[in-house]
């Protein structure tokens, strides 16, 4: 992928396209996600990281799916590798069908204390 401004990354990062992969994540997921959620302006759904701002969003969402659109991502080590602060895009797939929600998944173990901790941050 192309070069980012790494005050905000400092990464490589691999796009794929793996409807696989999407599927067999869903699969697993599935039975630990809501399948419904109401996206309104209440505290609670701005709480859950919905969009709660967005008028646009509002309204029942019913979970259906992994976006297949998978981003991987490597930091170089030796204290040095960062993805700063930031808020996913939303993903768009059709009317009405979008992520409302990010997945992060791990590939590694880390001795305690280097680092490569994920901070969610509500604004």
């Amino acid at each position: 992928e192309g070069v980012t401004d790494a005050r905000l990354r400092d990464c490589t990062r691999c796009l794929l396209t793996r409807p696989d992969i999407a599927e067999s994540v869903w699969h697993r997921l599935k039975p630990h996600v809501e399948s419904e959620v109401l996206v309104d302006g209440s505290e609670e759904a701005h709480l859950l990281g919905l969009p709660a701002g967005d008028p646009e969003m509002h309204g029942r969402w019913t979970a259906y799916g992994v976006n297949p659109n998978i981003r991987v991502c490597r930091y170089p080590g030796d204290d040095r590798g960062h993805f700063g602060p930031h808020q996913d895009a939303a993903v768009t797939l059709g009317r009405h069908r979008r992520s409302l929600l990010t997945l992060n998944g791990y590939l590694n173990e880390l001795p305690a204390g280097v680092g490569g901790c994920t901070r969610f941050l509500i604004k």
